[in-house]
């Protein structure tokens, strides 16, 4: 069983205001900092959808999202990335850079599909 570490920065009570506009209102949060197998991207993972809650719940703006699809987390900016790629190996920086772009422009990795299936 892992050790359970406290939050390394707590705020308690926050309140912030600029003249007349309160920008934090009694806000709370403590940031969990650990070492590998801290839980800290299985935490990230239910944030962003790409793992289910067991139990519990995931608010954002007031609204219930726990169920929400992870595209639709992303259209909110909650999206996160990986810190290990994997490009393919024998292509030069340009190649891969080249090859993502094209997946996110929609036409994706149509050149793994049999040839006379894509559209002409």
């Amino acid at each position: 069983m892992k050790e359970m570490v406290g939050p390394i920065l707590q705020l308690q009570g926050v309140t912030k205001s600029f003249g007349g506009l309160r920008v934090c209102d009694d806000l709370y949060l403590n940031v969990l900092i650990g070492p590998n197998g801290a839980d800290k991207a299985t935490l990230l993972n239910l944030v962003t959808g790409l793992l289910q809650m067991d139990s519990g719940g995931l608010c954002f703006k007031g609204t219930d999202i726990t169920k929400t699809r992870v595209y639709a987390r992303a259209q909110f900016g909650m999206a996160r990335s990986f810190q290990i790629t994997a490009p393919f190996q024998g292509f030069t920086v340009q190649e891969n850079v080249s090859l993502a772009v094209q997946a996110t422009l929609g036409s994706g990795y149509r050149f793994c599909n049999r040839a006379g299936s894509a559209p002409a």
